[in-house]
């Protein structure tokens, strides 16, 4: 176990300090409505197979899509720590002008733990949807003459603590149930601005919570010790996310309170999801493909009814070979989303192309560099986006609660 320590010092910073690298108002402009951009759980595993996973079963790393996947773990492992942190560099063609922006994020993680040979445990935190804008316009206040720089920023996420079980029922069913905490914390501002850049400042509070489940099972059509090909289905589900709004308007630059508004209810509602997809795996390749269908929310009149097609596929030549490029992994995905969001009769569609290659750091833990381009939008609905991203996914494993035997 000492031997992982300088690992885990190094995960455990990065999680203390990413949050507070990235920059405010660097985000996607189509942030703007709703609660933001869904993120589809995609992470680890599942990014590097260009978001697919209802069907993947890997023995080697977590599947953050189906909680029926965990399980499948090999023996070897009894403890695993999987995360995400990520570098993003965004390009934002409005038509007038490009915006390019520079953030940080750490997106999820998570740690797994096995209870017998054939059930798991794993608890964990990961955004469900995330916010993080700014634009400017003119404004001209009624009958006056004089003209505003109006700026809007906002950020927030809505993020689930969870915890998944998993089991085996059978050689070739497995199903899994991963209930959830949902909260978030969303801040909004409009500063308006004279010639002088004085003015004033309108912002808002916003604090949500509720409850959340998914659910999946995978299901092994062919298996045998060559080949296994797997089936695989999860759900899930949001409750009513019950929310209160306090607002207040100040001077600017002087912050000098002139407003504060009474706690109010702003409730709001998620669109649940439903996948589906097969995998192939034998010793050396993991090749996934899922449709995935997202249920309009209710309390969002843009949003709709999506559909997300993903592809991807993993190739590691011997995980257990003395060589180390033998040990390496080599990952390619793409992804495309027909558009949860549609502004005036137009979808704002999506792709993703992403690579990754993997480097042991000993037999059990693995360190992914993965890239990631994202295309987005279209400057005749508000904007064209481009997303650079470079991952780096950590998986960290032990033998935990095993008594070590000495001849």
């Amino acid at each position: 176990m000492i031997k992982y320590y300088p690992g885990l010092l190094i995960c455990f910073w990065l999680m203390s300090v990413t949050p507070g690298i990235a920059q405010r108002g660097h985000g996607s402009l189509y942030s703007t409505i709703g609660l933001g951009l869904p993120s589809y759980d995609n992470y680890g595993l599942a990014k590097r197979l260009g978001g697919a996973g209802a069907g993947v079963r890997s023995p080697y790393f977590l599947n953050t899509i189906n909680p029926a996947s965990q399980n499948s773990v090999g023996l070897s492992h009894s403890f695993l720590l999987d995360m995400d942190v990520s570098y993003n560099q965004q390009n934002i063609n409005t038509g007038d002008e490009t915006i390019s922006n520079n953030f940080s994020n750490l997106n999820y993680f998570s740690m797994w733990f096995r209870l017998s040979q054939k059930s798991t445990l794993s608890f964990g935190l990961s955004p469900v949807t995330i916010q993080d804008y700014s634009y400017s316009d003119t404004y001209y206040f009624e009958g006056m003459a004089d003209k505003y720089t109006r700026i809007f920023k906002g950020w927030g996420n809505i993020n689930k603590v969870y915890l998944n079980y998993a089991a085996n029922l059978g050689s070739r069913l497995s199903v899994g149930i991963r209930p959830s905490f949902i909260f978030g914390n969303f801040q909004n501002e409009t500063t308006y601005l004279d010639k002088d850049d004085a003015g004033f400042l309108y912002s808002k509070q916003i604090s949500y919570s509720g409850v959340g489940a998914e659910a999946g099972f995978q299901f092994n059509l062919l298996q045998n010790e060559e080949r296994t090909l797997t089936f695989g289905t999860t759900g899930q589900w949001y409750s009513n996310l019950v929310g209160t709004k306090t607002s207040q308007v100040e001077t600017y630059p002087n912050s000098e309170v002139l407003y504060v508004a009474d706690e109010i209810d702003s409730d709001y509602q998620l669109g649940s999801t439903v996948r589906s997809g097969l995998s192939f795996q034998n010793r050396s390749w993991t090749i996934g493909a899922d449709v995935l269908y997202g249920f309009p929310t209710t309390d969002n009149d843009y949003s709709i009814a999506n559909q997300v097609y993903s592809l991807g596929a993993e190739f590691i030549p011997d995980y257990f070979s003395s060589d180390y490029i033998k040990q390496m992994s080599f990952s390619l995905g793409v992804n495309y989303d027909t558009g949860s969001i549609q502004i005036e009769g137009a979808k704002v569609s999506a792709y993703e192309v992403s690579s990754s290659v993997g480097l042991p750091l000993n037999r059990s833990s693995r360190l992914n560099i993965g890239y990631k381009y994202r295309d987005m939008g279209d400057v005749n609905i508000i904007s064209k986006e481009s997303l650079n991203t470079i991952t780096l996914n950590f998986t960290f494993g032990d033998t935990w609660f095993f008594r070590r035997k000495f001849e």
